[in-house]
């Protein structure tokens, strides 16, 4: 995607902001499903890498709970497809 191990790492905003598109103004964040309904997440969405070339990606996230049953984190798996739709969209 073009950006560095410090720009994804030093900012605890990366992920929410440039691989999701959300911004903490927006009204409805993504992973609510997840934190507040203990649910899975899946979504197809188009990412812009630094130099602003689009991606699409499958987004998965599913919550993992402790023995109580409080969800402690959210494992996520994102799968580039853009080639696939691309094939798709040639078909």
């Amino acid at each position: 995607m073009g950006y560095s191990p410090e720009e994804v790492v030093g900012n605890r905003d990366f992920w929410a902001r440039t691989i999701c598109g959300y911004d903490k103004s927006d009204q409805v964040d993504i992973l609510q499903a997840c934190w507040r309904g203990a649910k899975e997440f899946k979504a197809e969405r188009t990412v812009k890498s630094k130099s602003g070339q689009a991606f699409v990606f499958i987004d998965h996230a599913i919550p993992l709970k402790n023995s109580n049953g409080v969800i402690k984190w959210i494992d996520g798996i994102m799968m580039d497809i853009t080639e696939l739709k691309n094939l798709q969209e040639r078909a």
